[in-house]
């Protein structure tokens, strides 16, 4: 999210503020906006600008970094020292959380949620062709991601990316996938 690049406002204002951050490979990260948006450079840039805004918070002491292949692979072994720096504890039925009743975006019940973005998607310009129009917007989308399972999107780069991709993201944002310990070389 956006708030990565009002890190340092956040923490100077609100004292007891903990903010959790989700790294994930640049790769992936570009073809899942690509999909989306259908923009791989976008996706390629956000990635790139967002990790270097938050990068000098990852040893602040009120900033935890989770990986999310880490989060895939061993969702209780990551979750627990992440609930331990929120000072909280684990418990079992956290491996469920998609199935639990909640509310998102603020207290706003899905059903009333649906209905605001409803309106303003019909009073907002129309930026997709008639062809997308049935697809559903961010934050429907984004709200059905948090009723499912965490999703396993780890590698999809390497089925969805292009060759000429592939030599964008290496030339753009190469050396960053290198740094965060996703990649060991270019050679990919």
């Amino acid at each position: 999210p956006m708030h990565v690049h009002f890190m340092r406002t956040l923490l100077e204002t609100i004292p007891n503020a903990q903010m959790i951050l989700c790294l994930r490979d640049g790769r992936d990260v570009a073809c899942s906006i690509r999909n989306r948006h259908d923009d791989f450079g976008m996706g390629v840039a956000r990635w790139l600008r967002d990790n270097r805004a938050a990068e000098p918070f990852w040893t602040h002491s009120r900033v935890y970094v989770v990986r999310y292949e880490s989060l895939v692979e061993d969702f209780e072994e990551s979750m627990r020292p992440l609930l331990n720096f929120l000072g909280l504890s684990w418990e079992p039925q956290l491996v469920d959380f998609h199935r639990q009743t909640a509310e998102y975006y603020g207290g706003v019940a899905r059903q009333d949620l649906m209905s605001v973005l409803r309106m303003i998607q019909q009073t907002r310009p129309q930026k997709k062709g008639p062809e997308q129009m049935g697809s559903p917007n961010n934050f429907e989308h984004r709200y059905w991601q948090m009723t499912q399972p965490i999703f396993d999107g780890r590698g999809i780069w390497k089925t969805q990316m292009s060759p000429r991709e592939r030599q964008i993201f290496k030339a753009a944002a190469g050396e960053a996938l290198i740094r965060y310990g996703y990649a060991t070389n270019l050679n990919w």
